[in-house]
């Protein structure tokens, strides 16, 4: 999946909606931190969350844009 195109999409369909990214590989605790909404890769630890599973399981995934596999290559 691609995500820039799609957000663009929803960008334009939806202008009155601010949407704003955040990356990281720690553990944030969505809810408190004000998001409202997020997409997480893990594995559910507790109840505490409302969970919808968009891709089928997977250990790890690693995405990378066309000119960075240009200029570094691809394994």
């Amino acid at each position: 999946m691609i995500l820039a195109p799609r957000l663009a999409a929803f960008a334009e369909t939806y202008p009155q909606i601010e949407l704003e990214l955040s990356f990281s590989e720690a553990f944030v605790d969505i809810t408190a931190e004000g998001y409202h909404a997020g997409v997480r890769m893990v594995y559910l630890t507790g109840n505490d969350m409302i969970a919808v599973r968009l891709t089928p399981p997977t250990r790890q995934v690693v995405f990378a844009s066309p000119g960075y596999s240009e200029h570094c290559g691809s394994s």
